[in-house]
C-alpha cells in the first residue's frame, strides 16, 4: 500500500516537474474585446475559450475547429484562421488549457491531455454541436495534444504545425534539471497520452502536417519521425526558411488553401 502510494505521488511529482520546464503559463489579462468568451465546466475546473468567428448564439456552423495553442500560446491572440480559407460555415474556437489566462487548475502536461476530450464534450453540448463535425488545430505543445484528442473522440481531421513527440525530444537537452542525464530523466515523465510517436500508429483521422524546415526546437526530422509511424492520410506542407515560431495563417494562400480542401475531402466534406 504505501509503495503504491509512494509510486503514484513520485510520478505526479515528475510529471509535475517536467510540465513546469516544458509549459510556460501566463495569466495577465488579454485584450480579448473582438472575440466571444465561452467558459465550460470539467471536473470543476472552469476552462476559457474564445471564439474568433462571433459563431456562439447562431445557428450551428457546418464543421468547428478547437485551436489548441502551443506551450506559450494564450487563446485570446487567436484568429479565424483558416475559416476563410474554407468554402463551409466553419467557427472556429481556442481553448485556454489549465493554467493559462482564466482556465483553472495548474499549468500541467497530464491534467491538459486529460481535460481536452471533456473540454470537447462540454462545448458542443454547451453551444448544440454535437453533430457539428470536429476538426483539432495544434501548434507545437498543442499539435501533440490535437493526436492524443484523436485517440479519445472522433475528429473529422487535425492540422498539426511544428508538432513535437516530447520523449524523443527531450534527450537533446542535458541540464541540471534532466539530472544530467542526457534527457532520459524528463523523457520518462512525460504521460503517455503525450509520447506521440508511440500513439501515433494507433490514429487514422485525416491530418495535415506542417513542418518548418528551419525549426530548431522540433527539428523536422523528429516531425517526420511522427509522420511515419502516423496510420491517418496525411498531407505534408514543408516550409523552406520558417522556424518554430511559424504562424499558419501566414503561409501563402495558394499553398494552404489547397492542403485545407485537401484534408476536407479526406473527411468526406467536400
Amino acid at each position: 500500500m504505501f509503495g503504491a502510494q509512494f509510486f503514484g505521488a513520485w510520478t505526479a511529482w515528475r510529471i509535475r516537474f517536467a510540465s513546469r520546464l516544458i509549459m510556460k503559463p501566463t495569466r495577465n489579462p488579454l485584450d480579448a474585446a473582438h472575440l466571444q468568451r465561452l467558459v465550460v465546466e470539467v471536473r470543476g475546473l472552469k476552462q476559457e475559450l474564445f471564439c474568433s468567428t462571433q459563431s456562439i448564439g447562431e445557428s450551428p456552423p457546418d464543421i468547428w475547429f478547437l485551436k489548441i495553442p502551443g506551450s506559450t500560446g494564450r487563446a485570446e491572440k487567436g484568429t479565424s484562421f483558416p475559416a476563410e480559407y474554407l468554402p463551409t460555415k466553419t467557427a472556429v474556437l481556442t481553448w485556454n488549457p489549465p493554467g493559462y489566462g482564466q482556465s483553472e487548475g495548474e499549468a500541467n502536461l497530464k491534467l491538459a491531455a486529460d481535460l481536452l476530450p471533456l473540454v470537447v464534450d462540454a462545448v458542443e453540448q454547451s453551444l448544440g454541436w454535437t453533430k457539428v463535425p470536429l476538426f483539432a488545430m495544434g501548434t507545437s505543445l498543442g499539435g501533440a495534444l490535437s493526436i492524443h484528442l484523436c485517440t479519445q473522440r472522433k475528429v473529422a481531421g487535425i492540422v498539426l504545425c511544428n508538432p513535437p513527440s516530447l520523449p524523443e525530444l527531450m534527450p537533446r537537452y542535458n541540464r541540471w534539471w534532466n539530472l544530467w542525464s542526457g534527457g532520459s530523466f524528463i523523457a520518462s515523465s512525460i504521460p503517455p497520452s503525450l509520447r506521440t510517436i508511440s500513439i501515433a500508429s494507433q490514429v487514422t483521422t485525416p491530418a495535415l502536417l506542417v513542418t518548418s524546415l528551419a525549426d530548431t526546437v522540433v527539428p523536422p526530422n523528429l516531425q517526420r519521425r511522427i509522420a511515419e509511424k502516423y496510420s491517418g492520410p496525411l498531407k505534408i506542407l514543408e516550409i523552406p526558411g520558417a522556424d518554430h515560431a511559424l504562424r499558419m495563417a501566414e503561409i501563402p494562400e495558394d499553398e494552404m488553401r489547397p492542403a485545407l480542401q485537401w484534408l476536407l475531402a479526406q473527411a468526406g466534406l467536400r
